[in-house]
């Protein structure tokens, strides 16, 4: 099935077809989503709209078909089901050189959260994905820039990764440990973190060349 991810009407044809030709829907994987890169001053609006239609308001959409069936469902005595947003480890932290693209991840994972506790006591799960660099053509087939510092993962292991989470019921996915570990750090010492993510960005600008990643549409 082809749709864009962009548009309400396409995510809510998706949700419905799947769920009334072959459902039911036990798990829905929003993983759709776009690269753009740049600077504040010079991203344009159009990728601004478009990263966040993509990045975050395919979520929306998904999430406003989708939930009301679990609902229903759990209502006449069934399961509910899960509901798995990948964000990205840029969402919990931040990438160097990808405004667009971190500040709306950074809302991809809010509104997992959100969406988390609200629907966890009614029997719904809702678990967010934050991986760093993957072996996908986002990447353009570069060495993942900052995302790929502590290594460029193969996205079969990040899908085993997630179904066994997902299984367990986590809501935090992160597949490269090392994500938590610099999540702890920005909470424990916000201002020494963003002294470390300031000196990284000043690398990354001298090292990196960010144009290979500049693919306005490039899809997970």
């Amino acid at each position: 099935m082809k749709a864009n991810c962009a548009i309400e009407s396409d995510m809510r044809r998706i949700v419905l077809t799947v769920e009334n030709e072959h459902g039911p829907i036990d798990a829905f994987f929003c993983n759709a989503g776009i690269l753009s890169v740049g600077n504040v001053t010079d991203t344009p609006n159009d990728e601004w709209d478009l990263s966040w239609k993509i990045n975050v308001m395919q979520i929306v959409y998904v999430s406003k078909y989708l939930l009301p069936i679990y609902e229903k469902r759990i209502m006449c005595g069934g399961k509910g089901g899960a509901l798995i947003v990948t964000a990205s480890a840029a969402g919990l932290l931040s990438q160097p050189g990808t405004v667009a693209y971190t500040t709306t991840k950074h809302a991809a994972v809010a509104l997992a959260e959100w969406m988390n506790m609200t629907y966890r006591t009614k029997g719904i799960q809702v678990s967010c994905l934050c991986p760093q660099g993957v072996r996908t053509a986002m990447l353009n087939g570069t060495d993942g820039g900052p995302a790929g510092l502590d290594g460029v993962m193969d996205p079969s292991d990040v899908a085993r990764i997630t179904v066994e989470d997902v299984v367990k019921g986590k809501f935090l996915i992160t597949p490269h440990e090392q994500v938590l570990k610099y999540v702890r750090d920005k909470g424990n010492n916000y201002e020494k973190w963003l002294k470390k993510m300031g000196k990284l960005n000043s690398v990354m600008e001298e090292r990196f060349t960010f144009s290979p990643l500049s693919l306005p549409h490039s899809r997970l």
